[in-house]
């Protein structure tokens, strides 16, 4: 079933608002959450052509299942009570009584790459920090157009800084990609990608591009500067010769 953006996105709002009433750390991620940061410019989004069709959430692995299971139903969501019952250690799934999909991803954010985001949720409110949200774009292996142009909207929207006050953090970018080649091979493939395809077929004017190609090489130049870790030079000298990230199955709802 299909629903109204802006009805998915409320929803998200009031249920990681409720959830701050109750002290759970829970915040969005996903096309919700870059709709969060770029709140301002929804005018990006209709000239993408983005739309929402569920909404993800994130909590710390110290919640305990039972704990977040209650608290969905309390906002009005139903357990998938065969999946969780398997899978309550990395993810949960909730339904509304309309229909609305809800996942919550418990720990780290984990799909081709792994996002840490240990004590990361407090640094932003209601979405996870705009590092975390780029970088949940950048893993992405097989990238697709639809998150390219998430990508656009943010780098767009954010400068690019040494903090995440109101900025994409590139100094958190750079020091979880020099601990992980595989994942730094895939961010830094997927910009230069975006900066040498992506650049001329979206719908921007010439100043835009220049200011998302200034920005692209902000981050690259701040990945590129920082020390890499014993273990991503290591495996920086196996490369490509070896699977570099996680095999991701869409998983049935």
């Amino acid at each position: 079933m299909e629903f109204p953006d802006d009805y998915i996105y409320n929803e998200a709002v009031r249920v990681v608002g409720e959830a701050r009433k109750q002290n759970l750390p829970l915040r969005m991620f996903g096309a919700c959450g870059i709709r969060a940061h770029c709140a301002d410019r929804l005018d990006l989004f209709q000239r993408f052509g983005r739309s929402l069709s569920d909404i993800d959430f994130v909590t710390y692995q110290s919640i305990n299942p039972r704990t977040l299971e209650s608290f969905f139903k309390q906002v009005g969501y139903n357990p998938q009570t065969h999946y969780n019952i398997l899978h309550s250690h990395t993810r949960l799934m909730f339904d509304n009584d309309a229909g609305l999909h809800v996942d919550v991803f418990v720990g780290n954010i984990e799909f081709c790459h792994v996002i840490p985001l240990k004590g990361r949720l407090e640094a932003d409110f209601p979405a996870i920090p705009l590092a975390e949200t780029l970088l949940a774009k950048l893993q992405i292996v097989k990238i697709t157009d639809k998150d390219l142009k998430d990508v656009a909207a943010l780098l767009l929207e954010h400068e690019v800084g040494p903090s995440d006050q109101k900025a994409i953090n590139a100094e958190r970018i750079a020091e979880i990609l020099a601990n992980d080649w595989g994942f730094y091979y895939t961010a830094t493939t997927n910009l230069n990608h975006f900066e040498k395809e992506t650049l001329t077929s979206l719908d921007l004017t010439d100043s835009e591009r220049e200011l998302l190609k200034r920005r692209i090489h902000e981050i690259i130049d701040k990945v590129e500067q920082k020390e890499k870790s014993l273990s991503w030079r290591m495996r920086a000298k196996v490369g490509t010769k070896r699977k570099w990230y996680n095999e991701i199955d869409e998983v049935s709802r």
